[in-house]
């Protein structure tokens, strides 16, 4: 079974030109480190220069070896000029601190197909997965290889520590629900992306396509072997005609999964799950805390996917 997964780091990008997220720099080092438990090659495009040398430091000093390293400067992207033009020429919407859409680089997410077509072998099963996927957010504190009183403060790597998660087991159930179409884990009932803006800017009835069945993929775990390739060449029509059709609209890669999920579902096999709340999530209730599982007991975790 040849298996490879692909992510990327890119810490240190906050603003122009990438417009990345703060603090992911030791978050996404320290769970990477945990996800390279899975044991088949993993490629991880990085930023050039300082994250690159930390990461690779980080690695080796944790006797990490199934991480290939591949510094990449992610501007030479092939949207990544016409994306910067765009978030330029509406920067009240893309070049504003105080707008959401301030921290979220389209550039990153758009290229998590490129880097997944760069990769891809006819051979290979080959999958995209988030370096920081390994957490405490989606991920209960029970599979956790460290209880509590076993971290201190000096060793904040062993929050995102989930051998019992990441392992060839995983990598053995992920390739055979995957079969011979593209893996997607899909949300049902709700989801944090705009398809309603989405239909409207490019003129398609996403919105009542999606919202009919009520599925929503992910953009933290998706991939495959026989219809990959498919896979990619449509999103990247979705992106072109993004660039090319519309006039000021952006979307996040969650979106545009949506877009062709909805309207190529013969190239998928699909996971459902409800909500990312798993059995350590509390929620407050007339001002009292309570265990989200307990209030939703019929829901499925993100989480039960891993474990």
């Amino acid at each position: 079974m040849n298996t490879k997964f692909v992510t990327a780091y890119y810490p240190y990008c906050e603003g122009p030109p990438i417009w990345g997220k703060q603090n992911r720099e030791r978050w996404y080092k320290y769970s990477l480190a945990s996800i390279a438990n899975i044991g088949c090659p993993i490629t991880c495009y990085v930023s050039p220069g300082q994250a690159h040398e930390e990461l690779d430091e980080y690695l080796h000093g944790r006797g990490i070896v199934n991480v290939e390293l591949k510094p990449y400067d992610i501007t030479l992207n092939r949207f990544h000029d016409r994306i910067t033009a765009r978030r330029l020429q509406y920067a009240d919407l893309y070049n504003n601190e105080l707008h959401p859409f301030y921290r979220m680089s389209f550039t990153i997410y758009w290229s998590k197909w490129a880097f997944l077509e760069n990769e891809h072998t006819p051979d290979q099963y080959t999958y995209w997965i988030d370096g920081g996927l390994s957490t405490e957010g989606v991920l209960p504190k029970r599979l956790n290889d460290y209880s509590i009183d076993m971290r201190t403060h000096d060793e904040e790597w062993k929050h995102y520590s989930f051998h019992n998660v990441f392992n060839p087991a995983l990598v053995q159930k992920i390739v055979n629900y995957t079969g011979d179409k593209t893996l997607n884990l899909c949300r049902q009932n709700g989801t944090d992306n705009d398809f309603a803006r989405m239909s409207e800017k490019m003129q398609m009835d996403v919105q009542g396509s999606v919202y009919r069945d009520n599925m929503f993929p992910v953009g933290s775990l998706f991939g495959g072997k026989d219809t990959l390739v498919s896979y990619i060449d449509k999103t990247h029509e979705v992106m072109e005609h993004i660039l090319e059709k519309t006039t000021d609209y952006l979307c996040t890669e969650q979106e545009i999964m949506g877009y062709v999920h909805t309207f190529n579902r013969e190239l998928f096999v699909d996971w459902y799950f409800h909500d990312f709340y798993h059995e350590d999530w509390r929620v407050l209730v007339d001002g009292q805390p309570q265990l989200y599982r307990a209030l939703f007991p019929h829901n499925t975790s993100f989480s039960e996917f891993f474990g």
